[in-house]
């Protein structure tokens, strides 16, 4: 089924880094999903696709992944 912005559970994310230098990089829950970070009802799983590990849980705010250089990181974010 289609959604759109915030309205999607669920949402499936590519962080390449293109620099020589490992890097920390900052997924926002509200700018880049819509999700409504400042509820601390929104809670939302992260999972390594590539890994197929289980990252935790993010209550509102950002996610951080490191990403090295020249690589990226898939990462599937679910609304719980």
């Amino acid at each position: 089924q289609a959604c759109a912005g915030s309205e999607c559970q669920e949402w499936l994310v590519v962080v390449a880094n293109f620099s020589e230098d490992d890097r920390e990089v900052s997924v926002s829950l509200k700018e880049d999903f819509g999700w409504d970070a400042a509820d601390e009802e929104v809670v939302v799983t992260v999972r390594d696709v590539w890994e197929r590990v289980n990252l935790g849980e993010v209550k509102g705010g950002d996610y951080e992944v490191k990403v090295e250089g020249g690589g990226a990181e898939m990462l599937r974010f679910t609304k719980t």
